[in-house]
């Protein structure tokens, strides 16, 4: 029995033989990464012209390819679309109406990781290829320009080679962080053509008229979905003298007319789409112009509106949103939910820390927590016995998922409890916190379980973050103590929206590059239960106080098992509260201390730690306060590209090291 595709992809041409011809070589599986050809179909529907493809030329680009060329006596390919449509065998369908855009070489495998999601519209970004690309130049000089372009990078080579040049196009020309006009490459589930009747056939006008944005909104603004960007791809236009693509008079009176056409459709007014993306994917080096171009945009776009009060993704419905400073009542009473197994069990380990560590549980409960429930979620905190100890009780009031262990422990590591939160936990898969002062910011487990749906199995990361003006090891020097620490959390009124926890931290010392540089560790760190029983959990070997380095031992352990997807949640954040930790306070010794961490890690693993050399994948969407560390991302990611291309090294060891084993 043939096996059906899981994804149909959907390319309508119409004379542009050499453009399209590109555009069909960027969704080989040649070319696309990580994908095999019988996991997609190619439908090429074009529309016969004086110059057409060569059905020969289509055939060797692999069995996954389908052509069909039709005689339509109309001007739009809306015909040819639904055409299409009818044809397709997956359960997701890609659609690009213009076969003259070009796809970077991990769009396939991206959306495909996004649609497992479920609910899901995928959204690549659209470029012109250059300046040049966007009509405003005679067409044989663009059409040359563009020629030689393409000859000089060897884009079959390496795809990202085409953000080098490449501008954002005009329904994307303030970044993929703002709002959207329309979508020039989507994916979404079959059954959401099916609901909407295939595309309007009122579209009959050159080109189709409007009828990509017209499509674009209908499907994006659907109830009950969400709406990811694959920030790291892109869609990239070549000129062939298109509809809306050529400049002059001409082409400002068909748009016109597209746009009278539209209004139709939209009594009260097309608008943008202004839903919050949810940004999701790899970014090669070559992308972090478009990356940092984005940011800049939504930083501008955000402080107007918050200035004027304005919401900045009134398209998000209460059930849809990601974002947006919603008042949430700390008082709220929790929904009483049947007892089930929970998908995730989250471990916290706490000692002399009862302050800090009730901070960090109320950041863990469905009432700050948005999008989750928490029969979804079980949290198990295991406390080591000191002078400071929780109340029971009060971990109890924060819900019925909330379970609390006291322990008698004389030794000074805790890599004993964490065993003990490992042997009670019931979900597939564990959250491990094993610095009960780290409070988390809103999303992190709904973002985490959507992962975890798309993935089955993924190592997923939060990144770190000190709360205050300076890293806590200094906090002598800066005048920093618990005292100053309440008042930041006070003023910030973090229960209501903890994204602003954010406006008062910095980076933590063990991830002070960015978000783009392989973590040396994770704080609230997602991993396989059975994983990590395999793994024997916390290693005992490892007793200095504080458990020495066994953290980042668990965390170099799960990322050198290759067949795990690394995911960080870029627009999340832990954020440490200063308690006087063995390694985020001030102290004469501190270089001693961190020594007799290395020796001890050196005598338990028989080898020196070594970090992760793995490109994680970003998935999440990016609230205005997190922007400035995206900012600074940007320029640590620069230099550590720089360092290593100067060193001949490759930025990424493992994961080439790991292709070579493959092969």
């Amino acid at each position: 029995m043939t096996k059906l595709p899981t994804l149909s992809v959907i390319v309508i041409v119409y004379d542009m033989p050499a453009q399209a011809m590109n555009t069909l070589y960027s969704l080989c599986s040649e070319y696309q990464r990580g994908v095999r050809c019988e996991d997609y179909e190619v439908l090429v529907l074009e529309n016969r012209s004086l110059h057409t493809l060569s059905p020969e030329a289509i055939k060797t680009l692999g069995d996954n390819f389908s052509y069909i060329l039709r005689d339509e006596p109309g001007i739009s390919p809306v015909p040819a679309i639904n055409e299409g449509l009818s044809l397709c065998r997956g359960q997701y369908i890609g659609l690009i109406i213009d076969g003259a855009r070009m796809l970077s070489p991990g769009v396939i495998r991206s959306a495909l990781q996004a649609l497992a999601m479920g609910d899901t519209i995928v959204n690549v970004p659209g470029y012109f290829l250059s300046e040049k690309g966007n009509g405003e130049e005679e067409p044989g000089d663009i059409l040359d320009a563009e020629r030689a372009l393409l000859s000089k990078i060897n884009w079959q080579k390496n795809g990202y080679r085409l953000f080098e040049n490449a501008v954002f196009s005009h329904g994307n020309k303030r970044g993929y962080i703002n709002s959207l006009m329309e979508s020039n490459a989507l994916f979404c589930p079959a059954a959401w053509f099916k609901e909407i009747g295939g595309v309007d056939q009122r579209f009959t006008l050159s080109g189709g008229g409007s009828v990509n944005l017209h499509l674009s909104r209908q499907l994006t603004t659907r109830n009950n979905s969400r709406l990811i960007t694959l920030f790291g791809e892109g869609n990239f236009h070549q000129f062939h003298g298109g509809v809306s693509t050529t400049a002059g008079a001409a082409r400002d009176e068909r748009v016109q007319q597209f746009n009278e056409q539209l209004n139709q459709f939209w009594p009260e007014g097309f608008k943008g789409i202004t839903r919050e993306p949810c940004l999701f994917g790899q970014v090669d080096e070559l992308a972090l112009h478009h990356l940092e171009q984005s940011v800049a945009t939504a930083r501008q776009r955000f402080a107007r509106l918050s200035q004027n009060g304005k919401d900045p993704w009134p398209d998000e419905t209460a059930e849809q949103q990601w974002h947006g400073e919603t008042r949430i009542d700390p008082d709220r009473v929790l929904n009483k939910s049947e007892p089930k197994k929970p998908r995730l069990s989250i471990i916290v380990m706490v000692y002399r820390m009862a302050r800090q560590a009730m901070n960090t549980l109320y950041s863990l409960t469905p009432a700050y927590q948005q999008g989750v429930d928490g029969s979804e979620y079980e949290v198990i905190v295991v406390e080591n016995s000191s002078d400071q100890i929780l109340l029971s009780s009060a971990v109890k009031q924060l819900g019925d998922n909330f379970h609390y262990t006291l322990r008698q422990e004389t030794r000074p590591t805790p890599v004993y409890a964490v065993n003990e939160g490992l042997a009670q936990a019931r979900g597939d898969h564990v959250c491990l916190m094993v610095d009960g002062a780290r409070m988390l910011s809103p999303r992190v487990l709904s973002l985490a379980l959507k992962a975890l749906d798309g993935f089955g199995n993924a190592l997923i990361a939060v990144p770190g973050y000190h709360i205050g003006e300076t890293d806590q090891k200094y906090n002598i020097s800066s005048q920093y103590d618990e005292t100053v620490e309440k008042q930041l959390l006070e003023k910030i009124d973090w229960k209501h929206y903890g994204y602003r926890l954010f406006d008062i931290s910095i980076f933590s010392g063990a991830n002070p590059h960015g978000l783009l540089h392989p973590l040396l560790e994770s704080n609230c760190l997602f991993v396989p239960r059975s994983r990590l029983l395999a793994f024997g959990g916390a290693n005992e070997g490892f007793q200095s106080p504080g458990g020495g380095a066994f953290n980042l031992d668990i965390y170099r352990g799960m990322a050198r098992q290759m067949d795990l997807p690394l995911i960080i949640l870029h627009g999340e954040g832990s954020f440490h509260q200063y308690h006087g930790g063995v390694t985020t306070m001030q102290r004469d010794d501190l270089d001693d201390i961190l020594a007799t961490f290395r020796e001890e890690y050196e005598k338990v693993r028989g080898e020196s730690y070594q970090g992760v050399f793995r490109q994680p994948i970003l998935f999440g969407p990016l609230s205005s306060h997190s922007l400035p560390f995206v900012d600074a991302t940007i320029a640590g990611a620069r230099r550590r590209f720089n360092r290593f291309r100067h060193e001949g090294r490759n930025p990424w060891y493992d994961d080439f090291a790991a292709e070579e084993n493959h092969e």
